[in-house]
């Protein structure tokens, strides 16, 4: 049986990524509930048209650099630190994209 994460697995998704999407039944699922923009723009720019990629990096870079800015002095707590933003960056993206773009492939 094949699970909707399989692709993601050939096309070198982070394990991180690739462990928490197969907790999620579908992609749409996995949308709506991801706090990781940065797992979403690696989607877009797997899966989707180039300007949706661009549209949504574009929302989510002040929040990306608040994350790592947030993050540098305190290496140990630095998940801790950047949660928010990466949150906030998840946030702007599906603001964009409720549902993900259809695929290009």
């Amino acid at each position: 049986m094949t699970h909707w994460t399989d692709d993601l697995v050939a096309r070198r998704a982070c394990d991180e990524g690739v462990t928490w999407a197969r907790t999620q039944p579908d992609l749409a699922t996995a949308w709506r509930t991801c706090s990781r923009g940065s797992w979403m723009m690696w989607w877009l720019g797997k899966y989707a048209a180039a300007p949706h990629e661009r549209a949504a990096e574009e929302a989510a870079a002040p929040h990306e650099r608040a994350a790592e800015e947030a993050a540098a002095p305190h290496w140990q707590a630095a998940e801790e630190a950047a949660a928010p933003h990466r949150q906030a960056a998840a946030e702007a993206i599906r603001a964009l994209y409720p549902t993900p773009p259809a695929s290009t492939l």
